[in-house]
């Protein structure tokens, strides 16, 4: 079955690593494992912590350049900027790579850089990491804090320009900003690697009101294959993702549920080793009583139809 991942953060460690190798070296998403794994696209993250740059904007273009240059040499692999690319990739056997920006703060508070990166080819950004940033603030310890006057714009521009809006590490009140806005531009939004509150209270998952919006504007929510956004184990288990992807779509209905791995950015074992294992999902799926269509739905059919609707 075709596969979508909506997160990873292979580019950090290609970037600060030049001993990684991309087509078939230790990383958890390689060509070679998402080969195997079937994958027709996945998103890949420019990422970084602010307490260790200097310039965000400066750091998240040297990224796109490596990841740019590591495409050029493996022909597996080619950016996808719209749907109809992924569609030409997928019918000449090549995986799309969709570049994403996971701390917002690259834009440095300039509308022009979001369109600088679009250009660049990003069509996915993430408003704030763990940081405040000149958006807004992050889900640890500032809950009730807002967007920025600045991130209402940025948001106002991504919908704009055909850029997804990411709400995953946002503040609970800066979701309920992105919300409002998203629906007065009728545009859906999404948490590309978030689970739910409900069942493991973390502020970096989802409550259930936030799920039920999500939906309501046609948006998808990434599973998080973190331990610590699963549930109490140390090891991140088949049967936790189970459970979150069943209270998901209780609350926000099957459209909803999509997938957002988090590989190269979570420590803990995974059940699902590596980009060359998610078949196994859709196997574990079945046996707890999805339907066919709704395997498909999470494993790619949502995640393509959140690109045809949003990046066009």
């Amino acid at each position: 079955m075709r596969l979508i991942d909506m997160h990873c953060d292979t580019i950090y460690e290609l970037f600060n690593n030049n001993e990684k190798e991309f087509y078939n070296g230790d990383l958890s998403v390689n060509i070679e494992k998402m080969k195997v794994g079937g994958y027709t696209a996945q998103f890949f993250a420019t990422f970084f912590e602010l307490d260790k740059i200097k310039s965000p904007y400066e750091t998240a273009n040297l990224m796109i350049d490596k990841f740019l240059t590591e495409i050029e040499k493996n022909d597996d692999l080619s950016i996808a900027l719209c749907y109809k690319d992924i569609l030409k990739n997928n019918e000449n056997e090549k995986i799309s790579a969709i570049l994403t920006i996971e701390e917002g703060e690259a834009i440095e508070g300039n509308l022009s850089n979001i369109e600088h990166f679009y250009k660049r080819g990003v069509r996915l950004i993430g408003l704030t990491w763990n940081f405040e940033n000149s958006n807004g603030y992050p889900h640890c310890h500032c809950e009730n804090l807002p967007l920025k006057d600045f991130g209402k714009k940025a948001v106002e521009s991504m919908n704009h320009l055909g850029i997804i809006v990411d709400v995953s590490h946002l503040s609970d009140r800066g979701f309920n900003d992105v919300y409002e806005i998203c629906k007065l531009d009728k545009k859906p939004f999404v948490a590309s690697h978030s689970n739910s509150r409900e069942l493991t209270n973390h502020s970096r998952n989802l409550t259930d009101d936030m799920i039920r919006k999500i939906g309501e504007l046609g948006g998808v929510i990434g599973l998080n294959f973190a331990s610590d956004f699963l549930g109490k184990s140390d090891i991140a288990r088949v049967e936790d993702m189970i459970l979150h992807l069943k209270h998901i779509k209780n609350k926000g209905g099957i459209e909803v549920l999509a997938l957002g791995s988090d590989f190269d950015g979570i420590p803990n074992e995974v059940e699902i080793k590596d980009a060359s294992y998610m078949q196994y999902l859709e196997a574990i799926l079945s046996k707890n009583d999805f339907s066919h269509n709704e395997i498909e739905k999470i494993m790619y059919k949502n995640s393509l139809r959140i690109i045809k609707d949003v990046i066009g």
